[in-house]
């Protein structure tokens, strides 16, 4: 189950809840929390991902296939491209 963080705008108090996907989110402090006495409105706060794939094996299609040939020539001019 996923745990998101939510903010109140009214007394700037940041938690985490964990919740299903297909909840919906909470939009007043109080209805969260009901401990707390708090009717200000919520914003859910987004992190970056904990993970991220790279290598071989993970999206092949997405990454730069290497040549064998450099674009540049040693001294810094463009390779001549061949006539068909």
């Amino acid at each position: 189950m996923p745990t998101y963080t939510y903010k109140c705008k009214k007394c700037d108090e940041k938690f985490e809840v964990n919740q299903r996907i297909f909840e919906d989110s909470f939009k007043i402090h109080s209805e969260a929390r009901v401990e707390i006495d708090c009717d200000g409105k919520l914003v859910k706060l987004l992190h970056a991902p904990m993970f991220k794939f790279v290598g071989p094996g993970f999206y092949c299609n997405d990454y730069k296939k290497e040549t064998k040939e450099p674009l540049v020539s040693p001294t810094g001019t463009s390779k001549p491209t061949k006539k068909l």
